[in-house]
């Protein structure tokens, strides 16, 4: 599964204190992800229980970026679907 084909429920705070992140993919099944761990495309970066928010971090096989990757955030409460959008240019826009 790609980063684009799961989709965050939710987010909690293990026993040992460390952040975990529950996703469905796209088999419907659910799955838990900590930070190090890794899906098809990508690899967890951070995952921020107060936020609600998770950020991955994509490789791009795109010779025009100076950088090999993009940060993708999945939020619980996305603000709006084009403030995503934005987000998700801005990130293009900085690696241009």
């Amino acid at each position: 599964m790609t980063v684009a084909e799961i989709a965050l429920k939710g987010v909690a705070i293990d026993p040992h204190g460390n952040p975990v992140a529950l996703f469905r993919g796209s088999d419907n099944r659910g799955y838990t992800l900590r930070v190090g761990d890794t899906v098809y495309d990508a690899r967890v970066l951070s995952i921020e229980p107060v936020h609600g928010a998770v950020v991955f971090r994509q490789q791009v096989d795109d010779p025009r970026r100076i950088k090999p990757y993009r940060d993708v955030t999945k939020r619980l409460n996305p603000v709006n679907e084009q403030e995503e959008k934005d987000e998700e240019q801005s990130d293009s826009v900085e690696g241009a």
